[in-house]
C-alpha cells in the first residue's frame, strides 16, 4: 500500500533524497532539456518552449536567462 503524504513532508523526504528541492530540481531538468533542444534540434524558440515544459515563450525566456546568464537565442547561437 503506498503511502500519502503533505507537500511538507514529500518536500523534505525529496530534499534528503536528492539534495534539492522538487522545484529547483524540475526547474534544473527544464533548463538541461531546453539546452538539448537548442544545441541538437532547429526547433523555433516558442517550440523549444512547450517541449521543456513552459507554458509561455516569455516564462522560458526569463527562466533560462535567469538560470544560465544568457538568452535562449544567444546560447543556441554560441553553442
Amino acid at each position: 500500500m503506498s503511502q500519502v503524504y503533505s507537500s511538507h513532508k514529500f518536500s523534505r523526504l525529496f530534499f534528503s533524497t536528492v539534495g534539492e528541492h522538487p522545484s529547483d530540481y524540475l526547474k534544473r531538468l527544464q533548463i538541461e532539456r531546453a539546452k538539448k533542444l537548442l544545441r541538437e534540434t532547429n526547433l523555433e524558440l516558442k517550440a523549444v518552449a512547450r517541449a521543456s515544459g513552459y507554458g509561455t515563450e516569455n516564462t522560458f525566456h526569463h527562466n533560462f536567462r535567469h538560470a544560465t546568464g544568457t538568452t535562449p537565442r544567444r546560447f543556441r547561437d554560441r553553442d
